[in-house]
């Protein structure tokens, strides 16, 4: 007689499943939007370096005062745009330290669901060998019996 395990909240354990994925694929998003607004700030970063290298030639060739009020316009421009971008780069830092959070808690919840399966499909096991090997010792004790008749 066999019969196979079946996991009772294996409907739950599915369900863990995909949100364990979809935690990934937030992760893996959220990832993504701040490695993107990492690579935006050092762009803005060497574009400002590029603008201080050409002000400082301005400069050694004296500037006219209009070319002066341009960059200073440039480098305030520049500033409040490097801000900007540091600051969208720090709130996607934030939402990918708070997916990895989440995403490292369900893994955590699956993890204690495999093992709770994991035991019941031991125990059904050697629930099963004993079934089994009390058949074979009861089929042993009637041949024996039968033999000594």
């Amino acid at each position: 007689m066999v019969t196979h395990f079946t996991f009772r909240l294996q409907r739950l354990l599915d369900l863990r499943e995909r949100h364990v994925q979809d935690c990934q694929k937030r992760l893996a998003q959220s990832l993504i939007a701040a490695l993107k607004a990492q690579a935006d700030l050092q762009s803005l970063q060497a574009e400002r370096q590029l603008l201080t290298q050409n002000w400082h030639e301005c400069i050694r060739r004296e500037m006219r005062p209009d070319t002066a009020l341009h960059y200073q316009h440039c480098f305030d421009t520049l500033a409040h745009v490097c801000e900007r971008a540091n600051k969208i780069l720090v709130a996607a830092q934030s939402e990918e330290l708070a997916h990895r959070a989440l995403l490292d808690q369900a893994l955590r919840k699956q993890k204690v669901l495999e093992k709770v399966c994991e035991r019941m499909r031991a125990r059904f096991l050697l629930e099963s060998n004993r079934r089994e090997q009390a058949q074979l010792d009861e089929f042993a004790m009637l041949r024996t019996s039968q033999e000594a008749r």
